[in-house]
């Protein structure tokens, strides 16, 4: 049988070459359909629900007691005694003052009124002291103005040396000293003294003319702006005279270095600059010390005035005897330590000490037979209550408040989940590393006996709810240019698979790009407020299949025909 097909196949070989051919043209047309349809894409649904998103953050901590206090002996009667009797003393002495104390009343007045009289005698001998100053100055300084004009301004020099003309100037002579080429230097030198000196010489004639005005019966202002003129003047004064030194040494350094004979006018001119330049000084340093010495003995005097003021009023006050009001708070104060002196009785009475709250001992700090005293801590307490206490970055606590529901877990109880409320929140938050942690505190509303002190925790706090919203995915969302949609899938035939739709769907129709309004958002949950309505369905995410690529190669088809062999299918004979 088998010899006889084979034999058929030769004597129709055309034949047989076209059959092949289309058997391999139609496995791969198969293939490629296979092929296509498993590298399809799958689009997993979601249909538009009414539910609630809640949005929590979360923070890890410990627990802690809610409080915790030392208890101390509260036996304080000797100092309620001192107390009582003190107030009691003082009530005495604002209703019959005794001589004693209305004699140191006076004396205080008397010491008041000697004060005062001194602080005067003192200002008078201040101005005193500035009127003669503000001789001195003028009796000393006028050698000194008249010398530094001459300086500049005068011919001395010219006059005692056979070298210069007798009408040449001294500001000639300096600038003559000088070649030519040189001359640049002392002409600052001299322009920087003229300009100094003519300040200094107008305040000194108006000070002077001031000065002369001046009486033994002149007023106090009148002295103290009159010190305040002359202390300008003289500084004024003071760098003429530095400036003129600086030319001075400078002209004589030029003939020194330039081996000529130094002019016995300049040398004496050096030696008395530096004479008037150290009286200038002095006088400078007294009017400031007179002018100062003014002013402390006027604010002396002020607070003598006040002082006898004040003296005066106490001695009145305890003269006339305690007001209404007085009395009423001393005998006030009588009363509250005369209570506080009964309750340290019945203390001493009862010989008791109460713990402030319920709770547990947590540390003893006596043992039988120690002596107390007030204040000492015999033990330490903490309330049976427990709080969570843990810290949140900044981010996550700026939307933490107070009395927000949270949920506990406990790192070494697996099988235990408590709720809390939060109770506090910190006001200034901690820096570590760059990073700013602010601390909760949340209430437990169970108190189990397993839950012990020191615990790790870690706690999910609900930030937000909302209720009765269309929500969808948040993997569904996608944002284009600001704006957020879904893909909206518009088949009824689509919608009709999402009921089979496990792994997915291959939708036969193209979705529809829908613009939507979100609302509140947590990690798998968003509101939409507009663009959807319930029961739409959306495209939540897409699932793409391939499968391993199949050759389409004929010659690797699987295809074999007896006599038939390569790629040309050449016919055996």
């Amino acid at each position: 049988m088998k010899t006889a097909i084979i034999q058929k196949l030769r004597r129709h070989k055309l034949l047989t070459i076209f059959i092949i051919i289309i058997v391999v043209i139609g496995g791969n047309i198969a293939y490629g359909k296979l092929k296509g349809e498993e590298n399809t894409s799958k689009s997993v649904l979601a249909a538009v629900e009414t539910g609630t998103i809640i949005v929590s953050v979360s923070g890890t901590g410990q627990i802690y007691s809610l409080d915790e206090a030392n208890i101390k002996s509260e036996e304080d009667l000797e100092d309620a005694e001192i107390a009582y009797e003190l107030a009691k003393n003082d009530l005495d002495e604002l209703l019959n003052p005794d001589e004693d104390t209305i004699k140191n009343f006076n004396d205080d007045l008397k010491e008041a009124i000697k004060n005062e009289e001194k602080a005067k005698e003192d200002i008078a001998d201040g101005y005193e002291d500035a009127f003669s100053t503000l001789s001195n100055i003028f009796m000393n300084l006028s050698s000194a103005i008249t010398e530094a004009e001459e300086i500049i301004y005068g011919y001395n020099i010219a006059s005692s040396e056979s070298t210069f003309e007798n009408t040449m100037n001294n500001e000639s002579v300096y600038l003559n000293i000088f070649d030519p080429q040189d001359r640049g230097d002392v002409i600052s030198y001299i322009d920087r003294v003229k300009e100094d000196y003519d300040v200094a010489r107008e305040q000194y004639d108006e000070t002077l003319f001031n000065y002369r005005l001046l009486t033994i019966s002149s007023s106090q202002e009148e002295i103290k702006d009159l010190l305040d003129e002359s202390l300008i003047m003289t500084k004024s004064l003071v760098q003429t005279i530095k400036d003129e030194i600086n030319l001075m040494d400078f002209v004589v350094d030029y003939l020194s270095t330039n081996d000529r004979r130094v002019y016995s006018g300049l040398s004496s001119y050096q030696s008395s600059l530096r004479t008037y330049l150290t009286s200038a000084n002095s006088l400078s340093s007294s009017v400031s010390s007179v002018k100062d010495t003014i002013e402390n003995n006027e604010e002396d005097l002020e607070d003598a005035k006040e002082a006898l003021e004040d003296a005066q009023e106490a001695l009145d006050d305890i003269l006339a005897g305690p007001d209404d009001l007085e009395l009423r708070s001393q005998e006030s104060v009588v009363r509250q330590k005369e209570k506080a002196l009964t309750n340290a009785e019945n203390n001493l009475a009862n010989c008791n000490i109460y713990a402030p709250f319920a709770g547990t001992v947590s540390v003893v700090n006596v043992e039988k037979g120690d002596s107390v005293s007030s204040g000492t801590s015999l033990a330490t307490i903490i309330t049976n209550q427990k709080i969570a206490s843990i810290t949140l970055n900044e981010i996550d606590a700026a939307s933490v408040r107070v009395g927000q529901k949270a949920t506990i877990s406990f790192d070494a109880l697996d099988d235990i989940t408590i709720s809390g409320e939060v109770i506090d929140v910190d006001e200034v938050g901690t820096a570590s590393s760059g990073v700013v942690n602010y601390g909760i505190k949340i209430s437990l509303d169970v108190d189990l006996d397993t839950v012990k002190p020191g615990m790790s925790v870690t706690a999910d706090i609900i930030t937000d709810v909302k209720q009765n919203v269309l929500t969808i995915p948040s993997s569904a969302i996608k944002t284009q240019n600001g704006s957020s949609y879904v893909e909206l899938v518009s088949s009824d035939k689509d919608k009709e698979l999402f009921a089979n739709d496990n792994l997915g769907v291959v939708l036969s129709d193209s979705t529809i790009k829908q613009t939507v309004e979100t609302g509140l958002s947590n990690d798998t949950l968003t509101e939409v407020i507009s663009g959807l309505n319930e029961g739409d369905l959306v495209v939540s995410s897409t699932i793409n299949q391939s499968l391993t690529s199949v050759s389409t190669n004929p010659t690797n088809s699987g295809i074999s025909i007896p006599g038939v062999t390569g790629s040309g299918m050449q016919m055996m004979r």
